[in-house]
């Protein structure tokens, strides 16, 4: 059977880079659509603050999934230690 074992720092930077990449994503600015009778404008403004809410907390969840990340290599790491290569 071949070895297993993690690279912790080539695995911290791969994680780190996933989340950096997502948290380049703005938010929306409101647009200034003061009074339109469109029907595909009416709801603008509640659409970019559903997408803004929704960005927000897939940034939550995504900074929630890298420590995760980084401990299991951290576990994983120390097991290698711990029990051999």
């Amino acid at each position: 059977m071949g070895k297993v074992g993690v690279d912790l720092q080539e695995w911290q930077i791969t994680v780190d880079r996933n989340q950096a990449a997502l948290g380049r994503v703005d938010p929306l600015k409101h647009a200034n659509i003061k009074k339109t009778d469109l029907k595909q404008f009416r709801n603008v403004d509640q659409t970019i603050e559903n997408f803004n809410k929704t960005l927000n907390a897939l940034k939550e969840q995504t900074a929630n999934e890298t420590r995760q990340l980084i401990q299991l290599g951290l576990n994983k790491q120390n097991d290698d230690a711990q029990y051999g290569k």
